[in-house]
């Protein structure tokens, strides 16, 4: 039995380097779409409304699925499978994605139908409302096509199939890119809402491929009865409520923006957009390493070893980020010159961008030391 359990356990572990570099290959590949972005359709209304309209799908994604529900519907999935077995845990699988359809499409709807009495006001300082709204109703489908597509995941990641996800991640910046390559000029920025909504179906397409493959979708008729859904419910929503607030913190911070002045939000965004990366490839090694440490110590039960661990791994983290943080200070002026300053993006955005992402950079030593703190928490969790 222990010898099975080393074995799956070394199977997984295996899992780490493939699944971080297609992330970070996602990273990247999300970097460049922005950088197009930039390049074709400056700091302007147009791409003002862009990056305020996918804030609010994202925060909408977070509702129907993405982070915390997924979370929840994996645990949920794995009790039922060890329980009651498999065909079970495909029954239960296929009654949340259904519940998570239907009640995202009523919300979704609901929203669209009123979007023209609330969207203009979260973003005052828009100017172009009509373009708003428009990008609104092209972008707010991928919120339940996301949902939906991380709420299925969780069947797959039951299984320790972690990769498909990740693929799918993958081919929304890709097929983004192309799309703003093609048709940049005919469709302005229409083409990267187009780009994101196609790229957003055809990984939806790819992840329900997989689960069908996988025999994880059943044929049972599902309905909103059931412990599990309540439990989904319950433990996601626990989460969920502790994740939106930094999502509701950046619909806030576009708000401000967009009272400031036209191309704000656009500077705004890119600055978090490059410091994020940044610290995206220092945190994740760091994370990565840390965790099993963590989790390991904490299961041994000596308490003295896991304060002694949690104190070096938060020093090594503090250093870390403290680090990056100078560089990013030193240097985020001339890369984002380098990086953004070219074509339609103009001299004065540039540098609206690397002031505030000067003042970004500080905030990555608290946002390092709290994903590791989380981390912590997990590693108690699940010991």
């Amino acid at each position: 039995m222990e010898q099975a359990e080393k074995k799956s356990l070394i199977g997984i572990v295996g899992f780490m380097p493939s699944i971080f570099s297609v992330r970070v290959l996602g990273r990247i590949l999300g970097f460049v779409r922005q950088v197009l972005i930039a390049r074709y359709f400056g700091a302007s209304a147009l791409t003002d409304a862009f990056f305020a309209v996918s804030q609010v799908t994202t925060m909408l994604k977070l509702l129907f699925g993405v982070g915390p529900l997924q979370t929840a519907a994996t645990t949920a999935i794995i009790n039922v499978e060890v329980k009651e077995g498999r065909e079970k845990a495909a029954k239960i699988l296929t009654t949340y994605i259904f519940n998570i359809a239907i009640v995202a499409s009523l919300v979704l709807a609901v929203l669209m139908i009123t979007s023209s009495a609330w969207l203009w006001r979260i973003f005052p300082g828009i100017s172009d409302r009509r373009e708003l709204l428009n990008l609104f109703y092209i972008l707010a489908p991928t919120a339940i096509l996301g949902g939906i597509m991380y709420i299925g995941s969780a069947g797959l990641y039951a299984r320790h199939k972690f990769i498909p996800l990740e693929l799918a991640n993958i081919m929304i910046p890709v097929v983004a890119i192309v799309f703003v390559l093609v048709f940049h000029v005919r469709l302005s920025i229409y083409s990267v809402a187009f780009g994101v909504l196609s790229g957003s179906i055809i990984a939806f397409g790819f992840i329900f491929y997989k689960l069908y493959r996988g025999g994880l979708i059943a044929k049972a008729k599902p309905s909103f009865r059931g412990y599990w859904s309540k439990f989904l419910i319950t433990q996601g929503s626990a989460a969920l409520l502790f994740t939106l607030w930094e999502q509701i913190f950046r619909i806030f911070e576009r708000f401000l923006a967009s009272n400031l002045a036209e191309g704000m939000i656009t500077s705004l965004t890119l600055a978090q957009i490059t410091v994020g990366a940044a610290m995206y490839l220092v945190a994740q090694p760091l994370s990565v390493v840390s965790h099993p440490i963590l989790a390991r110590s904490y299961a041994s039960n000596d308490m003295e070893d896991f304060r002694r661990r949690f104190v070096d791994v938060i020093s090594g983290a503090f250093f870390a980020f403290a680090l990056l943080a100078a560089i990013l200070a030193a240097t985020i002026k001339p890369l984002t010159f380098i990086v953004f300053r070219q074509g339609m993006f103009s001299a004065h955005a540039a540098s609206l961008t690397a002031s505030a992402g000067k003042i970004l950079s500080v905030a990555v030593i608290f946002q390092g030391l709290y994903m590791f703190l989380m981390r912590v928490m997990l590693a108690q969790k699940n010991s």
